[in-house]
């Protein structure tokens, strides 16, 4: 924290489908194929949840400047 107290964290999604985003790719494309990820599956916006609500918590209040990668393992392959 610096001495106004601010907390700089972020969640990073590894790619999450959605109506917007579908606009925006070809027919037949997803944003990350569900093989590109440890857990094989297609990430949802309910991944996130339990990261960002961490996040917000006081669990977190010592934690500043960090990335929180919520990708379902996408960036170790």
């Amino acid at each position: 924290m610096s001495a106004h107290r601010t907390v700089v964290v972020t969640g990073a999604a590894g790619g999450i489908g959605s109506e917007i985003v579908d606009r925006f790719l070809a027919a037949g494309d997803t944003v990350v194929a569900s093989d590109q990820r440890s857990f094989h599956r297609d990430q949802t916006p309910a991944d996130l949840v339990g990261a960002i609500l961490f996040l917000a918590s006081d669990g977190a209040g010592f934690l500043t400047g960090q990335t929180l990668n919520v990708d379902g393992g996408l960036h170790f392959l």
